[in-house]
């Protein structure tokens, strides 16, 4: 499971500090708030999966799907692969990831 914490940890950074670039760069309120809930969210989630809680796994599946979901819809009307784009392979990786991870669980 450190594997796949370090992941989901080092995904939940990208996510806050993709946040706070996002109000630097464009002074997008909405992008500092919502990129530092679910970094944090990922964060926890990191954190269970360190204690070896599949919960975790679970959190940033379902994270993971969300914010893949969102950033696939922003780069379709922005045409724009950085960070539309990039941040939706990346959510979509860490989801792929995840599944693996918990179908070899058997949960």
């Amino acid at each position: 499971m450190k594997k796949e914490a370090i992941i989901v940890l080092v995904y939940g950074i990208m996510v806050a500090s993709g946040g706070i670039m996002g109000f630097v760069k464009a002074h997008s309120l909405i992008s500092l708030i919502m990129g530092l809930v679910f970094g944090i969210i990922l964060i926890f989630a990191s954190i269970t999966l360190f204690k070896k809680s599949l919960l975790g796994a679970y959190i940033a599946c379902i994270v993971s799907l969300i914010l893949g979901a969102t950033f696939l819809f922003r780069y379709c009307s922005s045409q724009v692969f950085f960070p539309s784009a990039f941040m939706a392979l990346v959510s979509a990786l860490v989801l792929i990831k995840m599944t693996l991870f918990l179908n070899s669980k058997g949960k």
